[in-house]
């Protein structure tokens, strides 16, 4: 008689991080890396033609650096530079106090207040 164990050694299989990953995409998981959560973002016009734009919901990851979040707000067109904002973050001596989570944030917001969002 086959034990489980040496059932288990004779049949079990050592799946890689990667095969884990794409079985688990396969079977319909969503990682947070896949989630449009940061893609939120829309665009109304009022009667008078003006453009008024809606909150991106951006989520900062905790471990991201300052360099990350400066980016990661460029990309979502929330900062026009995202080396001008890094610096700026530089200065305020704030590149170790930015809190990991989601914020509703637009181009309209400037840099003190996405700052005062984004740290605490």
């Amino acid at each position: 008689m086959v034990t489980q164990r040496e059932f288990l050694e004779k049949n079990s299989r050592n799946y890689t991080d990667d095969e884990i990953i794409e079985q688990a995409k396969n079977l319909g998981m969503i990682f947070p890396t896949d989630s449009n959560d940061n893609d939120i973002n829309e665009t109304i016009i009022n009667e008078d033609d003006q453009i008024i734009e809606e909150d991106v919901i951006v989520r900062i990851n905790y471990g991201m650096t300052s360099q990350e979040v400066s980016n990661l707000l460029f990309e979502k067109g929330i900062i026009e530079d995202s080396e001008d904002f890094h610096w700026y973050i530089i200065q305020q001596n704030l590149t170790k106090k930015i809190v990991a989570g989601r914020y509703p944030l637009n181009i309209n917001l400037d840099y003190d207040t996405i700052l005062e969002m984004i740290t605490k």
